[in-house]
């Protein structure tokens, strides 16, 4: 992701990682180059500190199958099934991001397994059409509510 909201942040972790050839920090892709690289990756990590609201980098490894890990945080702990479609580690809690990783590498099947329990993602279609029916069923038990006896038409 993009590297400059919190450089110092960033910098720490760049140093503390130096020892692990395997860990490579690209930065912010472009969209075109998401894809791409999200087919390349058996897991994806969110370890993000933000509560974040329904973040589409995970709508998106869901969409290529890919299995995420994430923090227990916000939107992320609601898209992540823990177990199902992907693992979840405390916020700020390397240890356990440590051992949900080593989960990855320890369980060979792991990942297949995760990667078979991602539901299909609905499409801006569908997500709209499910939205504006929970709009019309709280239209229709506010009129129902209004229609009562005893109810206050006025009161919001």
């Amino acid at each position: 992701g993009a590297e400059h909201h919190e450089p110092q942040y960033v910098a720490r972790m760049k140093r503390r990682t130096r020892r692990f050839p395997g860990i490579r920090w690209c930065g912010a892709y472009a969209s075109e180059e998401g894809w791409k690289a999200l087919s390349a990756i058996d897991a994806l990590v969110v370890p993000s500190r933000w509560l974040e609201n329904s973040p589409n980098v995970i709508l998106e490894a869901f969409a290529m199958r890919v299995p995420v890990v994430a923090t227990r945080l916000g939107g992320m702990a609601e898209l992540v099934d823990e177990g199902t479609n992907g693992l979840l580690f405390g916020l700020n809690d390397a240890n356990d991001l440590y051992r949900q990783l080593r989960r990855l590498l320890d369980e060979p099947a792991l990942v297949r397994r995760l990667s078979e329990g991602i539901a299909p993602v609905k499409t801006l279609d569908e997500e709209m059409t499910e939205l504006v029916g929970v709009y019309d069923r709280l239209v229709v038990m506010g009129t129902a509510d209004r229609s009562r006896p005893g109810s206050n038409p006025e009161a919001v």
